[in-house]
Parts: structure tokens; C-alpha cells; sequence
């Protein structure tokens, strides 16, 4: 008992007693919290464990590269390249009056209506930025402004049952700018999909869910 890879969260149910070594490897914040040393602790009844990530036997690797086949990009988000006319007593519009024409004028795009937090900025981002912007327009619905000044990017995840891919896309082109890969972290709640919805079915489901959106998020931090 020396490397502590066998580490489990009890949950429910009666074990055997902490020993010394155990509680030296596992430390007292860990102890506290109930995770034991598989290797250690004797079972003396019905027990529910959790198994953390890092203690699956098998460490899977994920294999992210590939040849991308030719096609069409169509991406839902579009950033707009425009040059505004800064207001005046001779041009007195607001700033998504002269954003809404502009985009009408140049791109032909009629009938949009702005995002609210994209509104709160829109002076601001205007004003930095010499009246040269890119509005970004999802559907009908112009959703951020920012300086014209770099590219548009995506987050492509493929969720699967024991691993997640993150891929960074350039929207324009659909080129893979970055790749990065994980376990599924809900792995240590059952190998399968019937025994996850049976963990969440008894009151864990927004364990699940914080663990996969822990893991998406460090996989996006890592991109």
C-alpha cells in the first residue's frame, strides 16, 4: 500500500476503520471528505463507492487526427466586416441604428434585432475601435461587436460515452485550428449509458452534469 492509485469515495455502507499508513497517503482533507484506499478498506456490509477518474485501471487514449473531407461551409454565426459614419447633428442616429444600417447597406441584411448583452458594449467597442467593427449575426439576431481585427472562432465536442473531443474551428474556412481529447468523467459512475441514468435517476443528475461541464470546460481552457 505506497502509490494510493486506488482511491474511492464511500458513500454509503460500513467499512473498516482508517489505519496509519492509509491515513499518511490519503492526508486528513481526503479522509475527511470519505475517500479510502481500496487495497485498505475491508468492506463489513452493503457499500456504495464512487470511483474517481483517476483510479480506472486503464488510462484510454483518444485518437484526434485524421483526414477532413472536403465540404461546404455553412456556419450558423457570421461575422460582418463594417466601416461606420460616427454620429452627428447631421447623422443623429443611435449606435444600433447606424450598426443596423450599415449591415443593410452593405450586406443587405434587413429586420435584425440586437442581443442585449451585445447592446450594453456596442458604444464602447464602437468608440475603441475607430467605428470599424464586425457585427456577428446568428439567424436574424446580431449577438456581439467587436473590433475588426481577428478571426471567428468554434467549439466542435463530440460527447461519447467514455471520451470527449474538443476540436477549435475557424468558421470561415471549417479548418481545425486546435484539437484536445478526455475521458469522460462520468465513466466513474458506470461504464455504460443505462448505469448513469440510473445513478441520476436516484437524485445525482447535477453531479453528472458538473463533472462533464468541468471537463468540456478545462478541455476549452487547454484549446
Amino acid at each position: 500500500m505506497t502509490c494510493g492509485r486506488c482511491l474511492v469515495k464511500v458513500i454509503s455502507g460500513k467499512t473498516s476503520p482508517l489505519n496509519e499508513a492509509e491515513q499518511s497517503i490519503l492526508g486528513a482533507k481526503n479522509a475527511a471528505a470519505g475517500f479510502r484506499l481500496a487495497c485498505a478498506a475491508r468492506v463489513q456490509g452493503h457499500v456504495t463507492v464512487e470511483v474517481p477518474v483517476q483510479s480506472l485501471a486503464a488510462v484510454q487514449r483518444l485518437a484526434l487526427g485524421g483526414r477532413e473531407p472536403d465540404f461546404d461551409v455553412d456556419p450558423t454565426v457570421t461575422a460582418y466586416p463594417l466601416r461606420l459614419s460616427e454620429p452627428s447633428l447631421n447623422h443623429p442616429l443611435t449606435d444600433w441604428e447606424n450598426v443596423c444600417q450599415a449591415l443593410e447597406w452593405v450586406h443587405g441584411l434587413q429586420n435584425l434585432e440586437p442581443d442585449p448583452a451585445m447592446l450594453r458594449v456596442l458604444p464602447s467597442v464602437l468608440r475603441s475601435s475607430g467605428w470599424e467593427i464586425s457585427a456577428i449575426v446568428r439567424k436574424n439576431e446580431v449577438i456581439d461587436a467587436r473590433p475588426h481585427n481577428g478571426g471567428l472562432l468554434g467549439l466542435a465536442l463530440d460527447i461519447g460515452t467514455t471520451k470527449i473531443a474538443a476540436l477549435l474551428i475557424d468558421l470561415p474556412t471549417g479548418r481545425t485550428l486546435a484539437a484536445q481529447g478526455t475521458l469522460n468523467p462520468q465513466v466513474a459512475y458506470g461504464e455504460d449509458v443505462m448505469s448513469r441514468l440510473s445513478y441520476a435517476i436516484k437524485g445525482h443528475g447535477e453531479k453528472l452534469r458538473e463533472d462533464l461541464v468541468g471537463a468540456i470546460n478545462r478541455l476549452i481552457a487547454e484549446s
